[in-house]
């Protein structure tokens, strides 16, 4: 009984976790990432170059993502960095 409602309610979480969006975040590689994980899958071997590449696809300087459940705005140029810090 125990691991069906355990089963259940994980179930509806990870639901939860997918359907959930951030409202005024900027854009973002994809418009999921999987639960847990985040972005990490789509990162490969050279991250700073799939990060850039993102910023290049979105015709942006400022983009989310997830690192696992972790939100991260990844800032792509130098004034944006100075007025942010």
């Amino acid at each position: 009984m125990y691991l069906i409602l355990v089963s259940i309610l994980s179930i509806l979480y990870i639901v939860y976790l997918i359907i959930k969006k951030e409202k005024n975040l900027p854009p973002g590689p994809t418009d999921y990432s999987i639960p847990i994980f985040g972005h990490l899958f789509s990162l490969g071997k050279h991250p700073q170059e799939t990060l850039l590449k993102w910023c290049q696809n979105r015709q942006s300087d400022i983009i989310h993502c997830y690192f696992g459940q972790k939100l991260v705005i990844v800032l792509n140029n130098y004034d944006l960095i100075k007025q942010a810090f």
